[in-house]
């Protein structure tokens, strides 16, 4: 079976109810943006809405101050449909901290979503059952939030999870996966003398990492297309007639799946290694722990979800497209996809720009973007009943992740 209207007339009166209740919370968490492990005004208007909804909250979660889980039981036997809600802001300067990602808009497809399951399952003539989990998220642009609670254990609620992520675009959406991403800090060590009596005394860290930096341009010739490496120099010396004793960097690599970040990222340490040898510097360099994997949606479930936003009026970037082009951008969420069944499409808020940009941040406030947001929780929740109700449904989705882990 595959959702039919009836479905969707279920999902959408638990989220049209609550539209003005909604847009408000999409306004209120942009008007106050906050970075990561920081996000304690969208913690506290999330969790509080949600409660007076009816889920039982549990705050804290993996020992992070500002990540929390709501939860609905049906009390009837059935799948475990789990929802991700973003809420942090994103630095694009050292002073300014907005939404140029448009994750207030993320926190509310995510409620939007689960509100539209819960109204579908307390109705008392229905019989489907099953459990509806929203995760509060915190963090994904710094720290990957969603890999600390996956190594609490926290997502093992859930048998499947869902999400979306606002996009340039308008009535589209993009079913296209993200990939991987891995974070090194590097510092060079030298030796410091002064520039203009005896330079030759002294060991250059800044040659170090500008040579590195450079070696980073010349491999970009040799890398496959969809392959990144981007990065800064934080620190470059102290004074100009002093040479450097200390440099510092960080930098990102991407690659479409986890085997291709390992390949690319053993490439890029021994650039940096390289550097220090040829300098005579010292280099220490702090690869990540928990990087951001690739996502890999689920094809049963996004099939779903697509039919729901194509019978909505919204265009399908990647139709009939077995495997489309990634996108070349990343999210924790991909580990969270190697875990379980999950799906993370990407929906237009009428933009030309791209994400992390100020025209974005604009664009993640307008009415416009909010209705979207809501006709794609709508989709969403639609695709989350469909499992509810169909156990068939339920076991590809299944059946599929199983052969994907083999």
């Amino acid at each position: 079976m595959v959702a039919n209207n009836q479905t969707q007339v279920r999902v959408s009166k638990g989220i049209d109810d609550t539209r003005s209740e909604l847009r408000e919370m999409a306004k209120q968490i942009h008007k106050h943006p906050e970075p990561g492990m920081e996000e304690k005004f969208a913690h506290d208007y999330l969790t509080k809405f949600l409660e007076e909804k009816g889920f039982q909250i549990e705050k804290g979660v993996a020992d992070i101050a500002t990540a929390f889980v709501a939860t609905y039981d049906t009390g009837r036997p059935g799948p475990r449909i789990g929802i991700c809600s973003e809420f942090d802001a994103l630095p694009l300067s050292k002073k300014v901290v907005k939404h140029a990602c448009g994750h207030n808009l993320i926190a509310t497809v995510g409620v939007a979503t689960a509100l539209g399951l819960k109204t579908a399952l307390s109705d008392s003539e229905y019989k489907a059952g099953g459990q509806i989990v929203l995760f509060g998220t915190p963090a994904e642009e710094d720290f990957g939030g969603k890999n600390y609670m996956l190594a609490k254990g926290v997502f093992k609620a859930v048998d499947i999870c869902m999400m979306a992520h606002p996009n340039a675009g308008d009535k589209d959406f993009s079913r296209g996966p993200m990939i991987a991403r891995s974070s090194v800090k590097v510092e060079y060590f030298g030796k410091a003398a002064h520039a203009g009596m005896n330079p030759w005394g002294g060991i250059n860290a800044l040659d170090a990492i500008v040579l590195a930096y450079n070696g980073i341009s010349t491999l970009r010739q040799q890398m496959v297309p969809t392959d990144r490496v981007h990065g800064i120099i934080t620190h470059g010396g102290s004074a100009p007639n002093i040479i450097p004793d200390h440099t510092a960097g960080s930098f990102s690599c991407r690659s479409v799946n986890r085997d291709g970040l390992e390949k690319l990222g053993a490439h890029v340490d021994k650039i940096f290694r390289s550097a220090a040898e040829a300098t005579g510097c010292k280099a220490e360099l702090s690869w990540d722990e928990s990087p951001y994997l690739d996502v890999k949606n689920n094809k049963v479930l996004m099939d779903l979800y697509a039919k729901a936003m194509t019978e909505a009026g919204y265009s399908d970037r990647n139709p009939g497209v077995k495997n489309p082009d990634p996108l070349t951008s990343s999210t924790d969420f991909g580990s969270v996809s190697y875990s379980m069944p999950a799906i993370h499409p990407m929906f237009g808020i009428n933009t030309a720009s791209t994400p992390h940009t100020a025209d974005f941040v604009d664009a993640a406030a307008q009415d416009v973007a909010f209705d979207n947001a809501l006709v794609t929780a709508k989709s969403l929740a639609t695709a989350g009943l469909t499992v509810l109700e169909d156990k068939e449904v339920y076991n590809n989705i299944v059946k599929e992740f199983q052969q994907l882990k083999k």
